[in-house]
């Protein structure tokens, strides 16, 4: 008895050789969350994210900002894409010279878009760009500019990370996690609550870089997405996949037969899916109750992209604390992730922190609930900060 208790304590029998790996759908959820935040400022105020949901008439209930959470993803993230689109196109018709929804279609018409692509990009590819406007004198600052600034960065950081995530680019993925790590390590109150994915990120960037094999590593990412439809932008998240199964499950679940529903149907979910679409497709049925459905852009966008360009917003203008809806209403500024996350990884506490932590969970022989600010030029802070770079 005793000698059968020893090896069901094998390490291979309590599954210790797994590594758990937070799944990339729920990230992305947190970052999505993160990003609202940094941006959500006042209801009533020019930018923040209920004054743009009010603009495009959409309910404000997919955001919950008593818990700082998206409630809704699929909603959040197509207004969210939306919002992103408005202020490229915005920025756009800054470089093209016009003012005018009409202005950037007449002219891309006619321009080489690519070189005006190019142009854009020089102008805003710098991540600290905002960081450095914020050290200036008020005088000099325009928070308006800053603001929108901030979140064209953030949203095509976030749109190349879902890009990739479609197409199973998981080249790409690895890069955006680095952003991500950085995002996280900001210090804001109003983030504080995404601490187990600030741990998280910088878990799986030292498991990238250094702790994983390279075989390992090559494992990681040929398998955090999964292709269940066969189509070339059919690719989503390990976890988002078991979600969908979850859903079918439940929707089908009967307790008369639930034997049979454990041990034949639930293995056999998604080709029933698939067999249920494919009716649908050659009979021309409406399928009703759907989770979410596709969202129309070009009208959301449109009336986006109008009033930015009418406020000026990617004109620089010294001073500007103010836009044109109430000129009494002074406008506060977005929280700059990426600047407050380098200046709290340039401390060393991030990295002497995690390390602390990988002890105590080896050895118990240091506690990560106390510790010191790590010494200037530490040798450990200096590498993660080169590998965050």
């Amino acid at each position: 008895m005793a000698a059968r208790e020893l090896e069901e304590n094998t390490p291979e029998e309590q599954l210790a050789y797994v590594e758990p790996i937070t799944g990339l759908f729920h990230y992305g959820w947190a970052i999505l969350s993160l990003i609202f935040r940094s941006h959500e400022r006042r209801n009533d105020e020019f930018g923040s994210l209920v004054y743009w949901m009010n603009w495009i008439k959409r309910r404000t209930n997919m955001w919950d900002p008593t818990k700082g959470r998206v409630v809704e993803f699929g909603k959040c993230n197509s207004f969210f894409n939306h919002l992103t689109d408005a202020h490229l196109l915005a920025a756009v018709a800054v470089e093209l010279g016009v003012d005018s929804w009409n202005g950037i279609q007449e002219k891309l018409a006619s321009e080489n878009w690519r070189k005006t692509i190019e142009a854009v990009s020089k102008r805003v590819s710098n991540p600290g760009l905002v960081f450095s406007w914020r050290q200036e004198t008020n005088e000099t600052r325009d928070v308006v500019h800053e603001n929108a600034m901030l979140l064209l960065q953030q949203g095509l950081i976030y749109r190349r990370f879902s890009q990739a995530t479609r197409v199973g680019d998981t080249g790409w993925i690895q890069h955006c996690l680095k952003f991500f790590t950085i995002w996280l390590q900001n210090d804001d109150p109003k983030c504080g609550t995404l601490s187990n994915y600030r741990a998280e990120s910088v878990h799986i960037m030292a498991c990238l870089t250094h702790i994983w094999s390279d075989d390992f590593r090559t494992h990681w990412l040929e398998n955090c997405l999964v292709n269940p439809s066969g189509s070339r932008k059919g690719w989503m998240p390990d976890d988002q996949y078991g979600e969908l199964v979850v859903r079918e499950m439940k929707d089908k679940f009967s307790a008369v037969n639930a034997n049979h529903f454990r041990n034949i149907m639930s293995r056999q979910v998604m080709f029933n899916r698939e067999v249920r679409e494919s009716i649908y497709r050659d009979i021309g049925a409406t399928e009703h109750y759907q989770h979410s459905s596709a969202v129309t852009a070009v009208p959301d966008v449109k009336s986006l992209t109008e009033k930015l360009l009418r406020e000026r917003v990617f004109h620089r203008t010294p001073g500007r604390t103010h836009c044109s809806d109430d000129a009494r209403l002074l406008i506060t500024s977005s929280i700059d992730i990426f600047g407050l996350g380098c200046a709290k990884i340039a401390t060393g506490f991030t990295a002497e922190n995690y390390k602390d932590s990988k002890l105590k969970d080896n050895d118990g022989k240091r506690s990560v609930d106390h510790v010191e600010e790590p010494e200037e030029g530490s040798e450990l802070g200096e590498t993660l900060r080169m590998e965050l770079d």
